[in-house]
C-alpha cells in the first residue's frame, strides 16, 4: 500500500481520505545522474529571487534538476519541501491541502503549526503569516506545474511567492509557463528562469551521461552524432542509452536517427518495447492508464499477485519508471513513455482498455477513494457503470466546492447522455453558473422546468439555480419573482438548495432595499432540518444581516455578526477562519472601516484567490476592491494594479458587466489619488454609462454601496479643481442615501461634501458638516472611510481635532476625540508623516538620488523610474534604500514628506 500521512485534520480527495506521502515524497535521484553544475551555480548566485522557473518540454530532464539542486540546498542546510502535482489538484481544497502540508514540512511540523490547519483543507492565515515572517531560509519545490490550471489554484501560488521572505525560495517544474504573473517577478529581478537551451545536454555532458554513467563504449564521433541528433534531449538520450545496450552495431543505429523529438521518442520506444519478454510488455501496458503504480492495484489489473516484485524488474532495467519514495512502494511511469504506452495499448489491445479502466475504478472503491474511481469509471467509456457512480457522489462533491472536477468530467457528455440522470445535469449547470458564468448556466437548463424530474432534489436544485443564476447576472426583478415563486416549492429536507434559495431570497430583498424582509428571510434560513449543517445556514443569515448592518452604518454590530457567522473571536483566530467567502469577505470589509487594515489584508489575501473559482460578482468586487486599494495606499502599486486587473478579467471571462465597471472605478480612484486626473477620467467614463449606474445606485448590492459612478465622479471633480461642481451632485447623493436607509454612504458623502465645501472657500459649512460625520463614525467606530481620502482631509480632521480638544461639555465628545485622534494618528504611522526636527542631511543627495526622488514625488512604481531612468529596477531599489538612510525615512512615503519639507521636491 501506498504510505500516508498521520490523519492530522486535513483531508485529501475531497474529504475521503488522507494525504498520499507520495505527493509529498520527492522521487529518488537515479543513479545515472550528470550534475549540472552551471544551472545550480545560477540559482545560488541569484540572492533576490523568490522564484525559480525550471521550464521545458518532456524528457528534459526538469524534475533531475530539481532533484539535484534540492540535494544542494540540502547539504548546505536548507530546509526544503517537495509537492508533485497532478490533475486533481486543479480542485482548489484539495491543492490548499497539500500545499499546507509541503509548506508545514519546510517550517517545521510543531502544535501551532497544526492548528492552523483546516478540515476543508485550505492554507490557513495563520500559516502564512507564518510564512511571512520565517527567519530562516527555505525552499519548497513544486513539479508538474503545467497541470495546474485552475485560477485558484495558480493564484495560491502567486500568493505564496508574493509571501515569501528574503532568503525563501519556490522553485516550480513545468512543460508551459505557469499563468501565476510571472512578467512581474521578471521585472522585479526575482526570478531565476531555467529553459531548455540550459536544460540541453553539451556534447560533454552527454558523453559523461552515455559513457560514464550508462558505461557504454562508444567513440567520441559517435557521441557527438547522437547528442547533434537528439539536439540534447535527455529523455530520447536515456532512451538511446537503454537501446544501445542491446545493440551490437551502434553506428547503424546513430545513423538511423530523424524526424522531431516526438518521432525519436516512439521509433526508440518501440524498439525497447519490441525487444521486451511478452510477460514484461504487457505488464508495461496494461499498467499505463495507472498515474501512480500502486503493486495492489497493479496486481488487480494484471491478474498476477507478483506486481511488486515486477516493478523492481522494470525498475532495475531502467525502463522509464520512476519511484515516488524511498522505500519503492509506488512508481509512475516518465510522462512520454507514459503517452507512448497508452498509444500502444490502444493499438494492440483495444478492447481491453475499456475492462482495465473498470477493473482500477472497482479497486478504488474498495479502498474507499471514490474520485479516482470515478475518474477511470468515466475513462472506460461505460456510462451505465459510470454515471450512478459520478450521481452518487456529486451531491458530496458539489457541497465541498469541487466546481472544476465537476465541470472538467460532465462537460464531454451529451444531453442524451445526462438525460436519465436529471440530478447530475442540474449539478453541472451549477457548477458551470460559478466556473464559467450565469449565462452559460441558465443556457444549460434553458426549456428544463421542475415538473419534467423525476427526481426531487434535481427538481429542488433547478428551482434554487435559475433565481440565483438571474440575481448574479443582475437581473433583480427577474429573480426576486423567481426566487418568491419557488421558495414554497423547495423541501426544507433538501438542505443544500433550501439554504441556497434562503440566501438568494434574502440578498434579493436587501439589493431591492427590503431590509426588514431580508432579516425575515434570514431568520427562515436560521431554520434548518434536524441533522443539517446549521453552520451553513447560520454563516448565510449572518452574513446577510451584516451586510445590512453595514449599509444602515451599524459597524460595532456588523463586526459581531460576521466575526460569529466566520467563526472568529478576535485577531488571533483570523487563520482559523472558515472557507466561506460570504461572511470572510464582508468580515474583512468591516475590519477595514473599523480601522483594522492589517487584517482585512490578511482575510483578503486569503480569499481573493478563492472567489476566482466561485464568480460570485459583489464578493468579487469586495475582495479584489479592497485588497486592490489596501496595497495601493501601502505604495505596492504594481500589486494594486494587478489585482484590478484580474477583476477586470474575471469580469469579461463571466461575462459580469458590474464586475468589469467595478474594477475600473477602483482603479479611477486610485489614480485620482496619485493625482492623475486624466487618466481617472478615462476609467470612469468606461466604467459605464449614466443609465447603467443609477440603475445600480438605486439598488442595495454590497459592492456598491459607496462605489459608485456618482460618487467616483465627484471626487475626481473636487480634487480636479472642480468643487463647486461637486457640491450640489454630493447634496443630491446625500439626500438619497439618507432616504434608503444607507447611513454608510451618507457618511462617504459627508466626509466628501466637507472637503469640496473647504475647497469652495466655504469653511463653516465645511467644518460643521464635518462635525456630522464624526458625531456619527465616533459612536460606531468607522476610521479607515476617513484616512482612504487622503492629505487633504487630514487638515481639516487634525483642525476638527484641536477645535474639539478646545471644547467641553458634550457627553460624546470622548468618544469623537479618540476617533479624531486614531485616525491622524494611525495615518501618521502608516502614511509615513515625516518626523519633526529634521533640517539637513547628514549626507548629501547624488544627482541620481535627486531623479528618483523627483519621480517618486510623481507617484511612478519603480518599474516605471526604471524605464524613464534606463536602468534595472533592483538599481532603483538600491537608490530608495540609500534615500531612507539619508533621509532618516522608514517608507518611501515619509521620504517623499522629509523631501519637500527641505525643499529637495516640489
Amino acid at each position: 500500500m501506498v504510505k500516508q500521512v498521520p490523519d492530522i485534520g486535513i483531508q485529501g480527495e475531497g474529504g475521503h481520505g488522507p494525504l498520499i506521502q507520495s505527493k509529498l515524497t520527492p522521487p529518488v535521484l537515479s543513479r545515472y545522474i550528470v550534475s549540472r553544475s552551471q544551472i545550480f551555480d545560477r540559482v545560488l548566485s541569484a540572492i533576490d529571487a523568490k522564484l525559480v522557473l525550471v521550464r521545458a518540454p518532456a524528457g528534459f530532464g526538469k524534475t533531475t534538476v530539481m532533484l539535484q539542486l534540492r540535494e544542494r540546498f540540502v547539504k548546505e542546510g536548507t530546509s526544503c519541501g517537495w509537492l508533485n502535482v497532478d490533475e486533481a489538484d486543479n480542485d482548489a481544497p484539495r491543492f490548499r491541502s497539500y500545499l499546507c502540508r509541503a509548506l508545514l514540512d519546510v517550517l517545521g511540523p510543531d502544535a501551532a503549526a497544526e492548528n492552523v490547519l483546516q478540515q476543508q483543507g485550505e492554507i490557513a492565515e495563520g500559516l502564512m503569516d507564518r510564512i511571512s515572517h520565517h527567519g530562516a531560509p527555505f525552499v519548497l519545490f513544486i513539479d508538474e506545474c503545467e497541470l495546474l490550471r485552475s485560477p485558484a489554484c495558480l493564484a495560491l501560488l502567486a500568493q505564496l511567492v508574493e509571501r515569501l521572505p528574503q532568503g525563501a525560495l519556490l522553485v516550480l517544474g513545468s512543460r508551459g509557463l505557469p499563468e501565476i504573473g510571472v512578467a512581474r517577478w521578471r521585472a522585479r529581478g526575482q526570478l531565476v528562469e531555467i529553459d531548455p537551451a540550459q536544460l540541453r545536454f553539451s556534447e560533454e555532458e552527454a558523453g559523461e551521461f552515455l559513457m560514464q554513467r550508462r558505461g557504454l563504449s562508444l567513440r567520441p564521433e559517435q557521441v557527438q552524432g547522437l547528442c547533434r541528433r537528439t539536439e540534447g534531449w535527455v529523455a530520447a538520450l536515456w532512451l538511446a542509452s537503454v537501446a544501445l545496450e542491446r545493440r551490437p552495431d551502434a553506428d547503424d543505429f546513430i545513423k538511423g536517427f530523424s524526424g522531431s523529438n516526438a518521432a525519436i521518442a516512439d521509433y526508440l520506444a518501440e524498439d525497447v518495447l519490441r525487444r521486451l519478454e511478452p510477460q514484461t510488455r504487457e505488464f508495461l501496458l496494461k499498467t499505463s492508464i495507472l498515474e501512480q503504480l500502486i503493486p495492489e492495484l497493479c496486481d488487480a489489473l494484471c491478474e498476477r499477485e507478483d506486481s511488486a516484485r515486477q516493478l523492481e524488474i522494470v525498475d532495475h532495467a531502467n525502463l522509464f519508471v520512476i519511484p515516488l519514495d524511498d522505500e519503492r512502494t509506488a512508481y509512475r511511469y516518465h510522462s512520454v513513455f507514459a503517452d507512448f504506452l497508452r498509444a500502444q495499448l490502444k493499438r494492440q489491445m483495444p478492447e481491453k482498455v475499456s475492462a482495465l479502466h473498470r477493473i482500477a475504478s472497482d479497486w478504488f472503491l474498495m479502498m474507499k477513494r471514490p474520485i479516482p474511481a470515478i475518474g477511470h469509471a468515466l475513462q472506460s467509456g461505460d456510462l451505465s457503470y459510470a454515471l450512478p457512480l459520478l450521481q452518487k457522489h456529486a451531491d458530496s462533491l458539489l457541497d465541498q466546492g469541487r466546481l472544476r472536477l465537476l465541470t472538467r468530467w460532465i462537460d464531454p457528455l451529451s444531453a442524451e447522455d445526462l438525460k436519465p440522470f436529471p440530478r447530475l445535469r442540474m449539478i453541472h449547470a451549477w457548477a458551470v453558473n460559478f466556473t464559467r458564468g450565469a449565462h452559460n448556466a441558465l443556457n444549460l437548463i434553458e426549456g428544463v422546468e421542475a415538473e419534467q424530474l423525476d427526481d426531487p432534489e434535481a427538481a429542488a436544485l433547478l428551482l434554487v439555480l435559475r433565481p440565483m443564476a438571474l440575481g448574479m447576472s443582475d437581473r433583480i426583478d427577474d429573480a426576486f419573482a423567481l426566487s418568491k415563486k419557488n421558495l414554497p416549492l423547495v423541501p426544507p429536507s433538501s438542505t443544500y438548495a433550501y439554504g441556497m434559495l434562503a440566501q438568494t431570497m434574502a440578498n434579493t430583498w436587501m439589493i431591492l432595499g427590503r431590509f426588514a424582509e431580508a432579516r425575515a428571510q434570514a431568520d427562515q434560513a436560521r431554520r434548518t432540518p434536524s441533522g443539517s449543517d446549521t453552520s451553513f445556514h447560520f454563516a448565510l443569515a449572518e452574513s446577510v444581516e451584516g451586510a445590512i448592518d453595514l449599509m444602515q452604518g451599524r459597524l460595532k454590530q456588523a463586526l459581531v455578526r460576521l466575526r460569529a457567522a466566520a467563526g472568529v473571536n478576535g485577531a488571533q483566530d483570523i487563520g482559523s477562519i472558515s472557507r466561506n467567502s460570504f461572511p470572510g469577505v464582508l468580515l474583512a470589509e468591516a475590519l477595514y472601516e473599523a480601522g483594522e487594515v492589517e487584517q482585512a489584508e490578511r482575510l483578503l489575501g486569503m480569499f481573493v484567490p478563492l472567489l476566482q473559482d466561485l464568480g460570485l460578482p459583489d464578493q468579487l468586487i469586495i475582495a479584489h476592491s479592497l485588497y486592490a486599494r489596501i496595497l495601493w495606499d501601502g505604495g505596492k502599486i504594481d500589486q494594486a494594479l494587478s489585482a484590478l486587473e484580474d477583476l477586470e478579467s474575471i469580469g469579461h471571462r463571466l461575462g459580469y458587466r458590474r464586475v468589469i465597471a467595478g474594477a475600473r472605478l477602483e482603479r479611477a480612484r486610485g489614480l485620482i489619488m496619485r493625482g492623475d486626473h486624466a487618466a481617472a477620467k478615462d476609467q470612469l467614463q468606461r466604467s459605464g454609462d449614466a443609465a447603467f449606474w443609477k440603475e445600480i445606485s438605486q439598488r442595495n448590492f454590497t459592492a456598491n454601496d459607496i462605489s459608485v459612478l456618482q460618487i467616483a465622479h465627484a471626487r475626481w471633480l473636487l480634487r480636479s479643481g472642480a468643487a463647486a461642481e461637486a457640491i450640489p451632485l454630493l447634496k443630491q447623493q446625500l439626500e438619497t442615501a439618507e432616504h434608503g436607509q444607507r447611513n454608510r454612504r451618507a457618511l462617504k458623502v459627508r466626509i466628501l461634501l466637507a472637503e469640496a465645501l473647504h475647497r469652495d472657500s466655504q469653511h463653516k459649512p465645511a467644518m460643521r458638516m464635518l462635525g456630522r460625520a464624526l458625531d456619527f463614525a465616533g459612536s460606531e467606530g468607522f476610521i479607515s472611510t476617513f484616512r482612504e481620502e487622503g492629505p487633504a482631509l487630514q487638515a481639516l480632521l487634525k483642525e476638527a481635532l484641536i477645535s474639539r480638544e478646545g471644547e467641553s461639555g458634550v457627553q460624546d465628545d470622548d468618544a469623537i476625540k479618540l476617533l479624531l485622534q486614531r485616525v491622524t494618528r494611525d495615518r501618521k504611522a502608516d502614511a509615513g508623516i515625516a518626523p519633526e526636527g529634521i533640517t539637513d542631511l547628514a549626507e548629501p543627495l547624488t544627482r541620481k538620488e535627486i531623479k528618483v526622488l523627483d519621480l517618486l514625488a510623481q507617484g511612478y512604481s519603480n518599474n516605471t523610474i526604471a524605464e524613464k531612468l534606463f536602468v534595472s529596477e533592483t538599481t532603483v531599489r538600491t537608490h530608495l534604500r540609500n534615500l531612507n538612510v539619508k533621509l532618516h525615512a522608514s517608507s518611501r512615503t515619509q521620504a517623499v514628506v522629509i523631501a519637500r519639507r527641505l525643499g529637495l521636491v516640489s
